[in-house]
């Protein structure tokens, strides 16, 4: 199968089967036949701008300005760490390297606390 992004795309990750997963998903739509008539809808109508349909939906959700998707995945890669979860699924969860995970947020995971410490004099 065609990857829908070329292996340089992005950083970290596995595009490969990134993509084998969400091409299967599509086919499933496929041959669903599915009401929805666009890849990402609202209220049956297509979201032609992911940026504002974020603004929109964090103004409904009441979570105040300055909020971004980075946002959102710096808060899950918190979460994440600080519940102790697998850091290879999360990084591959997060997209981002198993690398970048752990020198970024891997001082909230309890089996690296000690590892942060010493990093941090």
């Amino acid at each position: 199968m065609r990857p829908l992004l070329p292996p340089e795309a992005g950083q970290g990750g596995n595009k490969q089967k990134a993509a084998d997963r969400l091409l299967a998903h599509l086919r499933r739509w496929h041959r669903a036949k599915t009401e929805a008539k666009h890849f990402v809808e609202y209220n049956g109508k297509a979201v032609t701008s992911v940026k504002t349909a974020f603004k929109s939906a964090v103004r409904l959700a009441g979570l105040g300005p300055g909020i971004s998707p980075h946002t959102l995945r710096h808060t899950a890669a918190t979460w994440l760490m600080q519940r102790g979860a697998d850091p290879c699924q999360a990084a591959g969860y997060l997209g981002m390297s198993l690398e970048v995970l752990l020198n970024t947020y891997g001082r909230h995971h309890s089996d690296f606390r000690c590892l942060g410490e010493n990093r941090q004099s």
